[in-house]
Order: structure tokens, then C-alpha cells, then sequence
């Protein structure tokens, strides 16, 4: 029976992921409810139920999740005796560089996107939507959002379920299942369809590709914060079946969706999967010393 559980190195791998993500299910449960009872963030928080979602309404749920997750590998670091930076959070040199990098990138890959939707006539950029100062305001409020909404997934993911599942199956077997499950974690929202579930797998395939090549989650948050804040805010695009409430311009679109990426967003469409792509190739000409090792570690 101690066999089943405890292994050469302690805990098993598998009953340690199981047991990060019951920490997480039953914190970010908890805390969110807490979180909705609040006057000003709860009602923000209803308004996203309906699908249309505000800086204050997405900070109060990140709130909630970052909260969670740095909870939960606390605890777990703890209980394999690791420090909480071993989770890809190490503050190494060059860090913020690389976060400032990961935002100018995110912040191209989604233009890029939208300029060939723009070249195929079925997205039209449109004019300015809000006035100098409300865009500064909201833009300001969707990018405290966003990095947070970067620095909870990034860590669930690419952060702790990476990092142990990569110690019983190497960097890239783990790297592939944790993509499927990031993908299939988007079921939970009715409007991901096959080819939503496939463009975020994809991303997150992305995202393990920037951590095995810089050796944390800096570059991966700030691409994350970004191509999340440029569709929301920037470009107008919706994502999930949600839209932003305040964004900078009045862009359309219409066409088939395989163009357009339908109610999903740009990234599930043709032209994501081209970004996408030629993203691979940039960060591996960026980055091109292998660092996963510090991260196995």
C-alpha cells in the first residue's frame, strides 16, 4: 500500500497533481463565492455571467484563481519541500525582459492576425470607440486583468502541473498532456467548439514551448496578458463567446468563421494557426540556448 502513494523521490507524481488540483477546485471555489458577496466586485463579477466582461468583473474572478493557485503550490511546496519559485517563478536574470518581451509579442501576434482578417475583407478595424482619457482608464484596468488572468493560467499549467508531471515523463510528454487538458478545459464554456478546443491546446503547446526554451513562465505570462488584452480591448475581437465591455475600436467582422474564428476569436481561425506557426519559429530563433533542464529541476 506505501508503494502505491510513496516512490523513490516521495509522493508519487500522480496523487501530487491530484492532490494541487483538489487544493485549487476547493480554494478558488471558496473564494470566489466570498468574492461574489462583495458589494462592488459581485456585481461586477454577474455582469460577466452574462458574456460581456469588465476589468472589474475579470479582476474579481483573477483575483480569486491567482489567489488559488499561489495557495495551492504553496502548499505543495511545502509538502515536497521545494520553494515556491521552483514552480517557473524563479526571479532569474533577464526576467522582466523577458515579460516586457512576451507582451510586445502577444500584442503582434494578435495585430498580425487581425491584419490578414483585414487583407481577406472580413474584418474591418474601424474607428475609435472611446475618448483619449476613458482609453486610458480602461486600458489601465484590462491590463492589471489580463496579466493576472496570465499569471494564474500560466502557473496552473505551465507552472506546477508542468513542472511535476514533466519529473515522471520528460519535459515534451508532459508538455502534450497538459496541453490536451488545457484545451479540454475550455468545454466548460459552451462556445468552444472542436476548433476552439484545438487553438488553445495549440497556444498552450505554444506556452510549453517558450518555457522549455527560456526556462521559466515570464515570456509565456506576457504572451498570455497580451494576446488576451489586444482581443479584448485592442481589437475588439471576441473570445469565448464573451466581448469586452469598453474597447479602443469599433472593429466588425463578417465572414465564414474558419476566417473569422466565428464567436471562438481570431485564433481559432485559419489565420491564427498561420500566426501561431510563424510565432514557433521567431522564439526559436530568439531563443536559442534549450534551458528546460533549470526548469526539470
Amino acid at each position: 500500500m506505501r508503494r502505491l502513494f510513496i516512490g523513490p523521490d516521495g509522493i508519487r507524481v500522480g496523487w501530487r497533481l491530484l492532490l494541487f488540483f483538489i487544493f485549487f477546485g476547493v480554494l478558488v471555489t471558496g473564494l470566489q463565492y466570498i468574492v461574489m458577496k462583495m458589494p462592488v466586485l459581485g456585481g461586477a463579477m454577474k455582469v460577466v455571467q452574462t458574456g460581456t466582461i469588465t476589468p472589474l468583473g475579470l479582476f474579481g474572478y483573477e483575483l480569486a484563481n491567482i489567489v488559488s493557485v499561489f495557495v495551492a503550490m504553496a502548499a505543495m511546496a511545502k509538502i515536497e519541500k521545494r520553494r515556491l519559485s521552483d514552480y517557473g517563478l524563479k526571479p532569474r536574470p533577464g526576467a522582466a525582459k523577458r515579460l516586457a518581451l512576451g507582451f510586445a509579442f502577444g500584442l503582434l501576434m494578435v495585430t498580425a492576425i487581425c491584419a490578414l482578417q483585414s487583407a481577406e475583407h472580413v474584418y474591418s478595424f474601424g474607428s475609435l470607440a472611446m475618448t483619449p482619457g476613458a482609453a486610458w482608464k480602461a486600458g489601465l484596468g484590462w491590463a492589471v486583468a489580463f496579466l493576472l488572468v496570465g499569471i494564474a493560467e500560466e502557473s496552473v499549467f505551465r507552472g506546477y502541473a508542468q513542472f511535476t508531471l514533466t519529473q515522471a515523463t520528460g519535459f515534451w510528454p508532459a508538455a502534450i498532456v497538459i496541453s490536451l487538458l488545457f484545451g479540454v478545459t475550455h468545454l466548460s464554456n459552451t462556445n468552444y467548439k472542436a476548433a476552439g478546443i484545438l487553438s488553445a491546446g495549440l497556444f498552450g503547446l505554444f506556452s510549453a514551448f517558450c518555457l522549455q526554451r527560456t526556462g521559466d513562465l515570464w515570456l509565456p505570462i506576457g504572451i498570455h496578458a497580451a494576446f488576451d488584452y489586444a482581443e479584448f480591448f485592442i481589437f475588439f475581437a471576441p473570445s469565448g463567446g464573451h466581448e469586452s465591455s469598453s474597447h479602443l475600436l469599433g472593429a466588425t467582422r463578417h465572414g465564414p468563421g474558419w476566417l473569422t474564428g466565428s464567436t471562438i476569436g481570431p485564433e481559432a481561425s485559419v489565420n491564427g494557426y498561420v500566426v501561431l506557426a510563424v510565432a514557433f519559429v521567431v522564439v526559436a530563433a530568439l531563443c536559442k540556448t534549450t534551458t528546460s533542464e533549470r526548469f526539470e529541476r
